[in-house]
């Protein structure tokens, strides 16, 4: 029997312990109360659902815990298998997707593309209405019948805001998790002690999320996830939105804690350095299928699709090998990079990519001069390509301008700010360009993986080095 002045405290729909009424510095207030103080100041209910499922439909995105708040059946350590294809209107989303235990699998691809549909898939937001998801053996969701609820998946969410709840301090906030999952109240809040340690927001501790900083709150939503120990870990774009310095120390955060995890991790990004810095594997969604995957050296070092080419910051252009060996792009520049175990010969279509750093420019007087001779001897031709153009466009990049040709406009070329000046680069000016073949790669290429195709035949006429015909 409740002893008078005490509350019961209801966490998702069963009774956990009970607690004074007064007492406003525990971690596990009444729930009622906390969606009456949340409505109070602006912040809505719907936060808390997962608590109370009495008060209508569940927002894991707000609690910033992705359904990591319920009985997880599933083993720690286990692999996550994606299988499934989901149907909207004008939509399809078909992937076979899988990552294991502490391997962080990066999700790229433009937008609609279906990233963050397959988070939700993953997530129990979204019903499959095709395949299954697993984790180990455990099926979260099977198209046609009912799936684990996404409060007992242990799945942990961390996207772009961090949506602390403002009425709560921030060791309450990280507490909230372990203690919505029926651990005792002193349990969690020595749970939390411990992340915000962890995270370096000790200090923080009783402050609320208004006095934090932008970065400073995305911290304290990274350590309210990790502190519901969840089984899978969804990073969607999380540090998009914060300060460089900002989202540096939250890559080293998430790199730091990930080995203590030890759970298969998805990470939707538009950022090259969350790639390089997190992920062990990339795949590549494009209109809800997988187009490219790999190792992350293998998606960006030479990207097979547009879209990672754009990310990788390189020239992805499509072409056809030539009976001369040489290599005819779509536009009718001509390059002559090694076949060399690139497993192409004469007739096959083929990617090839590029560094805009590794294009050479050198400015001509405006509509004069003749590019292709331009400091280009007959042994320099054997390890260059050259050719000319009139540039269109200069677009700003980190120490310099990127140069774009009007005759080309697939082929792009950074040159340092200073060195644009000097030469006189701007719109309007022909300019030669040269890369060493060397720095060219080839690769087959694979129908329907997004990349480009020439749309006419190639002629098999020899071409020198300087793109012109013999």
């Amino acid at each position: 029997m409740l002893r008078a002045g005490a509350r019961r405290v209801r966490c998702d729909g069963a009774v956990r312990g009970e607690r004074r009424g007064d007492d406003q510095d525990h971690a596990a207030r009444d729930l009622h109360g906390l969606q009456r103080c949340g409505r109070e100041r602006g912040h809505g209910d719907r936060a808390l659902a997962h608590a109370d499922r009495r008060r209508g439909r569940c927002s894991r995105a707000h609690a910033g815990l992705a359904s990591g708040r319920g009985t997880v059946t599933a083993p720690v350590g286990d692999t996550l298998r994606i299988d499934a294809a989901l149907d909207r209107p004008g939509f399809r989303l078909e992937v076979a997707v899988t990552a294991e235990p502490d391997e962080v699998v990066a999700v790229l691809g433009p937008n609609g593309s279906g990233k963050s549909t397959l988070l939700g898939l993953v997530s129990g937001d979204i019903d499959p209405t095709d395949g299954v998801v697993r984790i180990g053996a455990h099926e979260l969701s099977r198209a046609g019948e009912r799936g684990v609820p996404p409060a007992a998946r242990g799945v942990g969410l961390l996207g772009q805001r961090a949506l602390l709840f403002p009425h709560l301090s921030v060791l309450e906030n990280v507490a909230f998790g372990p203690r919505a999952q029926g651990r005792r109240a002193a349990d969690a809040r020595a749970a939390a002690a411990e992340w915000l340690e962890r995270v370096g927001l000790a200090d923080f501790a009783a402050r609320r999320p208004s006095e934090l900083s932008g970065g400073q709150q995305q911290r304290a939503a990274l350590a309210r996830v990790l502190a519901a120990r969840p089984r899978v870990l969804l990073l969607d774009e999380p540090f998009a939105a914060l300060d460089v310095e900002a989202a540096v120390q939250m890559r080293r955060l998430v790199r730091e804690q990930r080995a203590a995890l030890g759970v298969p991790m998805l990470l939707v990004t538009h950022d090259p350095v969350d790639v390089v810095v997190l992920a062990d594997r990339a795949i590549v969604l494009d209109a809800g299928r997988v187009v490219d995957e790999g190792s992350v050296t293998d998606v960006l070092g030479a990207p097979r699709t547009p879209f990672a080419a754009a990310l990788a910051g390189v020239n992805l252009l499509a072409g056809r090998v030539a009976d001369d060996g040489s290599v005819r792009l779509r536009d009718g520049l001509v390059l002559h990079p090694s076949l060399d175990g690139a497993g192409v010969g004469a007739g096959d279509e083929v990617s090839v990519s590029f560094a805009p750093s590794a294009v050479r420019v050198r400015g001509i007087a405006a509509g004069g001069g003749d590019a292709n001779d331009a400091g280009a001897n007959d042994a320099d031709r054997e390890r260059h390509d050259h050719w000319r153009g009139v540039v269109s466009s200069l677009e700003p990049v980190r120490g310099g301008v990127r140069v774009v040709c009007d005759e080309h406009p697939g082929v792009s070329a950074d040159l340092p700010t200073a060195s644009a000046l000097a030469q006189g680069v701007e719109p309007g000016v022909v300019v030669h360009f040269a890369i060493e073949v060397r720095d060219i790669t080839v690769r087959a290429e694979r129908h329907g993986d997004g990349a480009e195709q020439p749309d006419e035949p190639l002629a098999t006429t020899n071409h020198s080095r300087d793109g012109s015909r013999r």
